[in-house]
């Protein structure tokens, strides 16, 4: 059984989401945290772009929407095993045509889906920031912004650089 989570994209700390991830398995903060993460550090949040701005998102929807995109799309590539086609994971992923499963698009605020973390997706003061709320333990585990977050993986003793 793998480690459940909900992802809350809202328009503002106190909204009600406008939808949510369901992520089957590697929910915690130190694989889906860090997934959601590395694909939003170095964009902006906008509203509005230009023709050179195309790696930015364009308000909270367009957030949620890359999001979803970038979820679905990138995946480990296929090999055979024993006639099945199984995630080569000795390899890097890439993006692909979208695979089955995985990830779901709930209804806006579900939960009470057997998740152990939710994760909470809202603009504060022009940046975005990322609540974790670690549902076994009823206590959030991190709130700030995706710049700052704490579970970057430890390569001997030096933190991995962000690209």
């Amino acid at each position: 059984m793998g480690t459940r989570s909900v992802t809350h994209f809202k328009e503002s700390s106190t909204a009600d989401p406008f939808m949510t991830l369901y992520r089957q398995y590697d929910g915690n903060p130190q694989n889906h945290g860090l997934d959601m993460v590395r694909f939003m550090q170095g964009k902006e949040l906008v509203n509005g772009f230009g023709i050179d701005d195309t790696h930015n998102f364009n308000g909270m929807g367009d957030l949620a929407a890359q999001m979803v995109a970038h979820f679905k799309t990138y995946n480990y590539p296929l090999h055979d095993v024993n006639g099945f086609m199984l995630p080569n994971m000795m390899k890097s992923p890439r993006y692909t045509e979208p695979r089955v499963g995985g990830y779901y698009i709930m209804p806006p605020g579900a939960e009470d889906v057997g998740e152990q973390y939710s994760y909470h997706i809202y603009p504060h003061d022009e940046e975005i920031f990322i609540t974790i709320f670690d549902e076994y333990e009823e206590d959030v585990i991190y709130e700030g912004s995706v710049t700052d977050y704490p579970y970057w993986p430890e390569v001997e003793g030096n933190a991995v650089e962000i690209t």
